[in-house]
């Protein structure tokens, strides 16, 4: 029931005064109180009736409107005085950012020695974060990412742990195991490919995986569709098939819509193009431009090699309702049985699995999570800085806050203002540094070693700007207490009454600064040290000998297409034709091939025996590479006993080998 509903004929509206809060409810009160006495002298007025029956009849008539009333006023007043408080307090606040602009324009050196100090350790803990949260936060763009899992073998006779495992040995966990939605698979090593018919011949990274693949990860083809199970399978002479990565069909081939179900020309061989994977699609550590399907023969499963070779990483997807301890309890039971039918290849080999996520971050993490700690630590230096530069300002303002006290001021008012300077200059020092770290994070995935990160793609994200504005935050916090307490803590009569005749003043506000200082002094020792052993490590390892000449090597990768490079006769005038031009080029002193160059990650091991010696108990394993006869010259790699390769040691001539001091000393 409204006021006129209750009182017609009474033309006058009114207007609730809104005071302090706690008179909000009793002005309610006196309202209603006045509508019951301005309704009983219009009833007195209307008829001439009494006055005690005209209040009787206007409290009749008001009836159950009185409560209903009373509750609406008393809300009304809550808001209202809700209303007021906010708009109060941000006056209060914009007051408060202009005295500090104003404040900051008279000490122009301050404000930009504490802003840059600041932006610098923001802008670096934004850089750093933004490396740790792509690694380490951000999911794998996969369906359920956590239900994936890496399985890996092991074999103490050739010291194995996470290593790749034998084709065979994973089809066999695929049909045996149980406790896996599927098994796919892909090599340690990605190849490479030649586009052509697109301009000028483009080589593109080049990765076979199984034909589950992308079923495993539960991605979907953003054109097309993905590989099939059986084309892991295919023949020899069935339809070659590719898909490619949004960027290689973005940038490379022109966004060519109509491109799937046609066909391209990779290494002299007609594919087709069934899929375009989506934009969003990475798998860490692989930046491959162009998928394709392993091509097995059936026949390959009986075969010994299929089960000693070990170049492949299995991906799994765990079934609903099966834990980690259950799959892998599953998964070893197939590796016994393993064991027993194949003692030959898998006498000893030893099986394992590891989340997904945690295996493609693998050794990344610890020097990460120590960068991210130098960063926090050099973002504490940089908020007992400013710290230190606000006390000093701090305490020349000592006198002014004392009279500003003494005039009436509240502490808490003056508490506000030393806070929304340090908000402005955190802010200030924030903007810059969150700018400063989006172009460190350009910076960092453009100049990032390969395989630094198992992640190609370190860019700004709400998650880094968000950690970005709680860092600017952190800060305000951190050196904003010191002066906001040092401001409004001292009685302003013993202010007033220090100054001019003691330095207890001064005293106090060089001991705040002593304290500041030695925290800003640990943690730069600290910091100095690590970056000290990082150094010297780093100087050590410059003068390791590796055994070569690394100045002034170039290094260049070639592949030939099969079909026009058929036999062995083809590829070795072809690399022979290639050095023999190279090595006569301007300044080139020498040239030669390699199947992998040191240190590279595509070298081959294999097991190996000693003629005239009984067979080792705990087996041999030697890493190898193929060479050509001026590999040493190129790499001046010193001989000790024997000679070096010569063109004569090819063909139909005797094998041989080279063997490095190492194994010589172990086994000779």
């Amino acid at each position: 029931m409204t006021p006129d509903e209750i009182r017609p004929g009474v033309p006058r509206a009114f207007e609730l005064p809104v005071r302090r809060p706690e008179q909000a409810g009793a002005d309610a009160d006196a309202e209603l109180a006045s509508l019951i006495e301005e309704h009983t002298i219009h009833l007195m007025g209307r008829g001439g009736v009494p006055e005690a029956a005209a209040r009787a009849e206007a409290r009749r008539r008001l009836g159950q409107g009185l409560p209903e009333a009373s509750a609406g006023l008393r809300r009304s007043a809550r808001h209202r005085e809700r209303s007021m408080q906010l708009r109060e307090w941000l006056e209060d606040l914009a007051g408060d950012l202009r005295y500090a602009l104003r404040t900051l324009g008279r000490a122009p050196s301050l404000a930009v020695a504490a802003t840059l100090t600041l932006a610098l350790a923001i802008g670096a803990n934004t850089a750093i974060f933004s490396a740790v949260s792509a690694v380490m936060l951000r999911p794998l763009p996969f369906a359920a990412p956590d239900r994936l899992v890496m399985l890996w073998e092991s074999n103490p006779d050739f010291h194995w742990v996470n290593q790749s495992a034998a084709p065979a040995n994973l089809l066999d966990w695929r049909e045996q195991a149980g406790a896996f939605t599927d098994i796919a698979a892909y090599p340690s090593f990605a190849g490479s490919t030649t586009l052509t018919g697109y301009g000028e011949p483009r080589l593109l990274k080049a990765l076979p995986v199984t034909g589950n693949f992308f079923s495993v990860l539960g991605v979907k083809a953003a054109l097309g569709r993905t590989f099939r199970d059986e084309e892991t399978w295919a023949s020899d002479g069935s339809p070659r098939v590719v898909m490619l990565s949004y960027r290689t069909w973005r940038d490379v081939l022109g966004a060519d819509r109509t491109l799937v179900g046609k066909t391209i020309q990779l290494s002299g061989r007609s594919v087709e193009v069934i899929g375009v994977l989506p934009a969003s699609f990475s798998f860490p550590g692989i930046d491959a431009e162009v998928w394709q399907t392993q091509r097995w023969d059936p026949a390959n499963r009986a075969a010994v090699w299929f089960r000693r070779a070990h170049w492949m990483l299995p991906v799994a997807r765990l079934k609903p309702g099966v834990t980690l301890e259950g799959a892998d309890a599953a998964l070893q039971t197939v590796v016994k049985r393993l064991s027993r039918d194949f003692p030959v290849t898998n006498a000893h080999m030893g099986a394992g699995m590891t989340p997904l996520h945690e295996f493609l971050v693998g050794n990344t993490r610890l020097p990460l999570l120590v960068m991210f700690g130098a960063v926090g630590a050099l973002l504490l230096i940089a908020c007992a800085n400013v710290a230190n530069l606000l006390l000093v300002r701090a305490a020349g303002r000592e006198r002014e806050s004392a009279v500003r006290l003494a005039l009436g001021a509240g502490r808490g008012r003056l508490f506000r203002q030393s806070l929304a300077e340090s908000a402005l200059f955190a802010g200030l020092g924030g903007a810059a540094g969150i700018a400063l770290g989006w172009w460190g994070t350009r910076l960092l995935a453009a100049l990032q070693p390969a395989g630094l990160l198992p992640v190609s793609d370190v860019s700004m994200s709400w998650t880094v700007l968000a950690y970005g504005f709680g860092a600017t935050v952190l800060a305000a916090g951190i050196f904003g207490v010191a002066p906001t307490v040092w401001t409004v803590r001292r009685v302003p009569a013993d202010v007033l009454r220090d100054e001019g005749r003691t330095a207890s003043g001064t005293l106090r506000a060089r001991r705040w600064s002593e304290a500041l200082l030695v925290a800003q002094v640990a943690l730069a020792l600290a910091l100095t040290l690590g970056a000290g052993l990082l150094v010297r490590s780093y100087l050590l390892l410059q003068r390791v000998e590796p055994g070569f000449d690394p100045k002034n090597v170039l290094t260049v990768s070639v592949g030939l297409p099969g079909l026009r490079y058929d036999s062995t006769r083809k590829v070795l005038a072809f690399f022979d034709e290639l050095t023999r031009n190279a090595g006569a080029l301007p300044g080139i002193e020498a040239a030669g091939l390699t199947s992998a160059v040191p240190l590279g990650p595509s070298s081959w091991t294999s097991e190996f025996g000693i003629a005239g010696r009984p067979p080792m108990e705990r087996g041999g394993e030697v890493l190898h590479r193929d060479v050509s006869s001026g590999y040493q010259r190129v790499m001046r790699v010193p001989l000790i006993r024997g000679r070096v390769f010569t063109d004569a040691d090819r063909g139909d001539a005797p094998n041989v080998v080279l063997i490095n001091q190492t194994l010589a000393r172990k086994y000779f």
